[in-house]
């Protein structure tokens, strides 16, 4: 008996132990979650999106993961729904729980379009997705590329643990038994009159399991596109950092010069195209996402804090709060990076200009040096506007929009407040 139970115990600790070594190298420097690549994806997965690049894993139950996810979301919308559609009006209270259930079905059709934007769009992210990791794309300094791609990496990880750290405490709060929630976000009449355990668990799937079926799909689109730009401006810095280490080359005698710099503004050019190619697919998908985004979040992040005023504090509010927050996070987070973006086209920019005032003069080479000036001219100005974004023609992507974006809800709140 004895023998028994101190084989079964070794078999234990043998099974934590081997558990704890696991953990401990998946979140170690060299495990998984230290890779931002494998952390997007698996947010991905959570999502129900499937995208896959070169360096995504394989899942093994991705297509069953997908499926639950999917059907639970579509389970969720449709009791949104039918909480609209039973939601009454005439007292305060009852107004208050219409307001938050249009509210939250309005949401609803925005994750389902952001999501299948994503979906649709799946093509050109891994087009992006794959160009960000191909190493074939470099400056010709190893120690640089490599230094660049850990501060996008480090970044990227930083953003994803963020996103990671709000689900799951969106999760717990909404798992924590609340009047005020199941106040406002009660089962409507056709689930709710079939007795009190169907009841707990209609509740429990379209409201406590929000954190599994909305709030990923709801984050996927910042997780996905915010790591596009990223990567972007990550390879840009790339771009850059070859302009200046070809166009401060030591000066060697004209008939060298001109016919080097001829040679290596050509190869710049050809992998200026190629990341120009590649931009131009990330502008059209940030265009299209912030478009849906930036008119949501006018509407929704002013309504979600006057409900968080209006309920006082607890669990909902702080819910409610916590995914407004996460929501301007994502809006300053694209503002920043497209700013970025041409802030880093702009010192392409600069390294150019200072290059042509320096652009050595040789009466034999007259024909050569014009032709240099003009090029590097022509790629001056192109790089200096080249990569800005707007929202769908309507509003330029930059800080400033985001100053805007507040000053915007910031009203909407208060004139409910008021109006209330």
């Amino acid at each position: 008996m004895f023998a028994g139970i101190r084989s079964g115990n070794k078999r234990l600790q043998s099974w934590f132990s081997s558990r704890r070594s696991t953990l401990s190298h998946f979140f170690s420097d060299e495990g998984p979650a230290s890779d931002c690549f494998h952390l997007v994806d698996g947010f991905m997965l959570l999502s129900g999106t499937e995208i896959q690049s070169e360096r995504t894993p394989k899942w093994t139950y991705g297509r069953q993961v997908r499926i639950f996810v999917n059907g639970l979301f579509l389970y969720q919308m449709a009791v949104t729904i039918l909480q609209m559609v039973y939601a009454s009006d005439g007292r305060n209270s009852v107004d208050f729980r219409t307001i938050i259930t249009f509210t939250k079905l309005v949401g609803c059709f925005a994750i389902l379009i952001k999501w299948l934007l994503l979906v649709f769009e799946k093509n050109s992210i891994c087009t992006v997705l794959n160009f960000i990791t191909n190493k074939k794309f470099n400056s010709g300094d190893e120690a640089y590329d490599e230094l660049v791609q850990k501060e996008f990496n480090r970044s990227a990880c930083t953003m994803m643990r963020i996103i990671y750290g709000m689900t799951a405490a969106n999760g717990v709060t909404l798992l924590i038994p609340s009047e005020v929630t199941e106040q406002a976000l009660g089962m409507p009449p056709p689930l709710a009159s079939h007795g009190k355990l169907l009841k707990r668990f209609f509740y429990m799937t379209s409201t406590q399991l929000l954190c599994i079926g909305t709030v990923p799909k709801f984050l996927s689109n910042m997780a996905c596109i915010g790591m596009l730009i990223m990567g972007m401006r990550c390879k840009l810095k790339i771009l850059a950092h070859r302009y200046y280490r070809v166009l401060n080359q030591t000066s060697s005698s004209p008939d060298v010069y001109f016919s080097r710099m001829e040679r290596d503004v050509r190869d710049l050019l050809n992998q200026q195209m190629e990341y120009w190619r590649h931009f131009a697919i990330l502008q059209t998908l940030v265009e299209k996402a912030f478009f849906i985004a930036h008119f949501y979040a006018m509407y929704s992040l002013g309504t979600c804090f006057y409900l968080s005023h209006k309920t006082g504090f607890n669990f909902l509010s702080g819910t409610l709060v916590s995914l407004s927050v996460v929501y301007v996070f994502k809006h300053y987070l694209w503002c920043y990076l497209v700013d970025s973006l041409q802030d880093v086209g702009e010192s392409i920019g600069d390294v150019i200009y200072e290059h042509c005032a320096q652009l050595p003069y040789c009466r034999k080479h007259h024909a050569q040096y014009m032709r240099m000036k003009s090029s590097l001219v022509i790629i001056w100005m192109n790089t200096r506007t080249g990569y800005s974004m707007s929202c769908m023609g309507m509003l330029e992507i930059t800080t400033k929009t985001f100053v805007s974006f507040v000053n915007v809800v910031y009203s909407v709140m208060m004139f409910l407040i008021n109006v209330a």
